[in-house]
C-alpha cells in the first residue's frame, strides 16, 4: 500500500482496512516505502496485529518499527561499508603520506648536518684538511687546472667560507708511495 492511499484512507476514519493474511516482503531495500506506509496507516489497518512480513526465505516476522530500523539500515549497509572503506582509504593515505614527508625530512636534515660536519671540520683543520682530492693524468693537466680545479675550487671556497685551497691536487700537496 504507498503513503498516497494511506494518507487518502486517513481522511475517513471510519474506514478500516484489512489485508487477510497477506504475506509482505521486506528483503529489499525497494520493500522499504510499502513497510513506511503500512506502519504509517497502522490505525487504518484492521487485522494489523497479524500482518507478517517476510525477511527471508520461509521467515516471517510482525510489522513493527525495529524491522523498519533493520530494514533501514539494511538499506544504508553499502553506503555505510563504503563510507568507511573510503574513510580507511583516507587516512592510511593520509599516514603514509605523512610517513613519507617525516623521511624526507629526516634525509635532508641528515644531508644538511653532514655537510655542516663537513664544512665544520674544513675550518678546525685549518691548513690540513681538503673537500676534494683531485688525481688526473699529466696529460690533461691544462685541462684540469683551468676547467676543473679553478671553478671548482672557488666555488668551494663560496659554499664553506674557507679562504683557502679545498682541492687537492696530490703531487703539490704530497707525494704518493
Amino acid at each position: 500500500m504507498q503513503s498516497s492511499t494511506i494518507d487518502w484512507l486517513t481522511n475517513f476514519p471510519t474506514v478500516k482496512v484489512t489485508i487477510c493474511g497477506y504475506v509482505l516482503t521486506c528483503k529489499k531495500c525497494s520493500d522499504y516505502p510499502s513497510v513506511q506506509s503500512l506502519l504509517k496507516g497502522y490505525t487504518l489497518i484492521a487485522d494489523f496485529d497479524e500482518l507478517r512480513c517476510e525477511a527471508e526465505k520461509d521467515v516471517q516476522v510482525q510489522l513493527s518499527s525495529d524491522l523498519r530500523k533493520s530494514l533501514t539500515f539494511d538499506c544504508h549497509r553499502t553506503a555505510i561499508i563504503g563510507a568507511t572503506v573510503a574513510s580507511t582509504i583516507a587516512v592510511v593515505t593520509t599516514v603514509c603520506v605523512g610517513i613519507t614527508v617525516l623521511r624526507y625530512k629526516r634525509k635532508i636534515k641528515r644531508r644538511e648536518d653532514r655537510m655542516a660536519s663537513a664544512v665544520a671540520n674544513l675550518h678546525v683543520n685549518q691548513g690540513n684538511g681538503f673537500a676534494v682530492y683531485l688525481i688526473y693524468s699529466s696529460v690533461d693537466e691544462v685541462f684540469v687546472r683551468s676547467a676543473v680545479f679553478l671553478p671548482l675550487n672557488e666555488k668551494l671556497k663560496q659554499v664553506t667560507g674557507v679562504e683557502r685551497d679545498l682541492v687537492c691536487i696530490g703531487d703539490e700537496q704530497f707525494r704518493v708511495g
